[in-house]
């Protein structure tokens, strides 16, 4: 929640059996104003490890069923982080976008002063948007997209020092860009949902009435 506790339960598919197994507050000196993100985070099943940031300058790296942190990743900019994503596989790279449009890569398996191994600043104005949202394939080809609030999609390679794709499915506004787990599909949303190949091209469009 966005007071920074964290609450696991148990038997969440079953409303009479819903059992709460356990709660902390992972994350201590966070101060909510009226542009607080609150809590972010992050669950790695493969390694029971739960990733928090925030209105903080660090992200935490939690050891779940020892309650514990493990590690405190600092993000080492001035702007506030929005969206985080990491590799739920190996569970060693994490990714954040930031208000100013910048996006972060982190390795875990660093010490915390050196974990940051990229940082993709934005060089155009269209660049400079905040992202929304920041999402790491969990299968196929791990591809990194990230979308911003103006509309720009792009994928990225954090081998390589710019992204290797980008588009603008909407000239405005776009709440939210998505990629599929395995295949190679973006969706981007705002008052309809547009489906993108990671090559930039249209597949389709799901109309809606409201405003997602």
């Amino acid at each position: 929640s966005s007071d920074g506790i964290v609450k696991i339960y148990k038997n969440f598919e079953n409303s009479d059996d819903c059992t709460l197994l356990t709660s902390w507050r992972a994350l201590t000196d966070i101060i909510l104003t009226p542009r607080s993100v609150g809590l972010i985070n992050e669950w790695q099943q493969s390694r029971g490890s739960l990733l928090v940031t925030g209105d903080v300058k660090v992200i935490k790296v939690w050891d779940a069923p020892r309650e514990k942190c493990v590690m405190d990743i600092p993000i080492r900019s001035t702007s506030q982080v929005l969206t985080m994503t990491s590799d739920l596989v190996s569970g060693n790279i994490i990714a954040t976008g930031f208000q100013d449009g910048s996006l972060r890569v982190y390795d875990r398996r660093l010490d915390s002063r050196d974990a940051m191994v990229k940082v993709y600043k934005p060089q155009t104005i269209l660049e400079k948007s905040p992202l929304k949202n920041v999402h790491m394939q969990r299968g196929g080809l791990r591809e990194l997209v990230s979308g911003s609030a103006n509309g720009l999609v792009r994928l990225w390679d954090i081998r390589q020092d710019s992204a290797i794709e980008s588009f603008r499915p909407f000239n405005k506004t776009m709440t939210t860009a998505y990629i599929h787990e395995h295949a190679p599909v973006i969706a981007c949303a705002d008052k309809e949902v547009r489906m993108y190949s990671t090559s930039g091209e249209l597949i389709t469009n799901v109309s809606n009435n409201g405003f997602i």
